[in-house]
């Protein structure tokens, strides 16, 4: 299980889910909901399932 704190636009979590293939769950907690919004469109459909995103705002 990988977390990413601060994924930001995704481009760290998804090199991590493509880089640990094995890993079954990838936790992406940002402060941002438009980030959050832009990672969910733009994610491939192949790592769609292990990446969860998180808004974490206060």
């Amino acid at each position: 299980r990988i977390l990413d704190l601060g994924c930001g636009w995704g481009s760290i979590t998804e090199h991590l889910a493509r880089t640990f293939l094995d890993c079954p769950r990838i936790d992406a907690i940002n402060i941002s909901q438009r980030q959050l919004d832009y990672f969910a469109d733009t994610i491939p459909a192949d790592l769609a399932a292990c990446v969860h995103l998180y808004l974490c705002n206060g």
